[in-house]
């Protein structure tokens, strides 16, 4: 039992020291694994660039905190550098430079963007606006009648 158990052990160890040395998330790789399939042959964020008939994908880089990548090594696969802030760079990488992309030195990680979604719903709940407006626990109701300008 011992030795099953301490197996099991060293598998998880294992698996968690493999899972941390992988640049491309397990997301990205399911998107890029699975693209020639129908289901995600379509994937709504996929662009087609007129100028050279690929198809790119939007991704944000992340490099490491002392990397000295150089970005022309990103833009010799063909990578459309889109914006920088520190050390996330948001990019258009050509589907098929995907995993060559994760072989240069100084990247932490490699992320497909995912189309972004109103919470509003959420935010409401979790910030109280319902019980400010309802007045809960409140000496009146606050619902913005009669304000000119709000801060």
């Amino acid at each position: 039992m011992k030795k099953l158990l301490g197996l099991l052990l060293l598998s998880v160890i294992w698996g968690l020291y493999l899972n941390s040395q992988n640049i491309i998330t397990p997301y990205s790789r399911l998107i890029i694994n699975n693209y020639s399939t129908k289901h995600y042959n379509h994937y709504p964020l996929i662009k087609s660039i007129n100028s050279d008939f690929q198809n790119y994908i939007p991704a944000f880089i992340t490099l490491e905190d002392k990397s000295n990548t150089n970005l022309s090594d990103l833009e010799s696969l063909g990578i459309k550098i889109e914006g920088r802030y520190h050390n996330v760079i948001a990019s258009l990488i050509p589907i098929n430079h995907f995993e060559d992309a994760s072989n240069i030195k100084g990247i932490k990680s490699i992320n497909i963007a995912s189309k972004a979604r109103q919470s509003n719903d959420k935010a409401r709940v979790l910030s109280f606006v319902d019980m400010v407006l309802n007045g809960t626990n409140l000496p009146k109701p606050y619902t913005g009648k009669g304000v000119v300008v709000g801060m």
